[in-house]
């Protein structure tokens, strides 16, 4: 054999060796759930061309990696402890630059986080998916149960793309199992409005109750036309004021939604914006009956949807931790 052609044969054994590491540019998330997160990361590469994974730098693989397409290459993240880190996608050729500006994150980092219930966690299923305790996520122990089974909400699975959801109807809830006053609070749900309570005085309202009842209570999320709204109610009295958003979101898709009470302000948050204001204020009253999630005392004020997630702050909430929480509502529960 020709020693030349005989070198060219042995050169060409075996599969091509991409010709360098791939460059590393984007990624589709920037606060990623400390339990894996339930959602797909997916990064922009020069060429996805022999790519065989993608990594936490100096740690774990994402799971089910694959390539989507010529320049996008995916996995799911693995659980991991909170704080920043960075990313590499690798080929034969090695691996990528090291692409920083991520963090694992939750809701109980917050500052001055009160309580929070996560559908995915602390939840204790009584039979056939039927809720009978969800445990708070904080160190505060604010846990809420129902004893009877009737009223109990299901725990439901795959209602935020992989992850399950909490199921009400109408007179279901969950009650906080010791009477205290959660008093001075911002609110923040992920939930899905998906039809009105069925009574025909309500037929455009569809009421979350997030701490106590519509009579007694502090807050409650609902939607009026189809558009979400947040009423503040003090101590006792009828609702002083009723904050909307302008778009329509009783769709049955997730969404992200807040309030916020300050001295003088309730303000009404939604997809991580600032939606509407009232000059009020005044702060959240809590009443010293036990709390609810779900519905009130009244059936007619029943909540009909699916809850994802359920945070509360004492006092306000720093614009970069709201900033992290809506981030985090679209990493874990597909809100857009």
């Amino acid at each position: 054999m020709n020693r030349r052609f005989e070198r060219r044969v042995l050169r060409g054994g075996g599969a091509a060796r991409p010709p360098a590491a791939p460059v590393l540019a984007s990624m589709n998330y920037t606060v990623i759930d400390t339990a894996g997160g339930g959602q797909r990361l997916v990064f922009a590469v020069d060429s996805s061309a022999g790519c065989v994974s993608a990594e936490i730098a100096g740690g774990s693989a994402l799971t089910s990696f694959a390539i989507d397409d010529a320049t996008h290459v995916s996995g799911i993240a693995p659980a991991h402890a909170a704080g920043a880190v960075s990313f590499t996608v690798t080929n034969g050729a090695g691996a990528s630059n090291a692409l920083a500006g991520s963090k694992y994150w939750n809701p109980s980092l917050i500052t001055s986080v009160a309580g929070w219930l996560d559908a995915n966690r602390g939840t204790t299923d009584a039979g056939a998916g039927a809720l009978s305790a969800w445990l708070d996520g904080t160190s505060n122990a604010y846990n809420f149960v129902q004893g009877t089974g009737a009223n109990r909400p299901t725990i439901t699975a795959s209602q935020f793309g992989t992850l399950p959801g909490i199921v009400f109807v109408k007179e279901q809830n969950v009650r906080l199992a010791s009477a205290v006053i959660l008093a001075g609070m911002s609110v923040f749900a992920v939930a899905k409005w998906t039809s009105s309570d069925g009574t025909a005085s309500r037929a455009d309202t569809i009421p979350l109750t997030i701490f106590g009842d519509m009579t007694n209570a502090s807050m409650a999320f609902g939607a009026s036309a189809g558009k979400i709204a947040s009423l503040k109610l003090n101590s006792g009295a009828s609702p002083v004021t009723s904050l909307s958003t302008t778009t329509t979101f009783n769709d049955g898709s997730p969404q992200h939604i807040g309030a916020v009470t300050e001295s003088a302000t309730t303000k009404l948050y939604a997809t991580g914006s600032l939606v509407d204001t009232d000059s009020t204020g005044g702060g959240i009253y809590a009443s010293t009956t036990f709390d609810a999630v779900g519905n009130t005392y009244t059936a007619s004020d029943g909540f009909s949807g699916t809850v994802g997630e359920l945070v509360w702050v004492t006092g306000t909430i720093s614009a970069g931790d709201l900033s992290d929480l809506y981030q985090h509502a679209r990493q874990r529960w597909g809100v857009t």
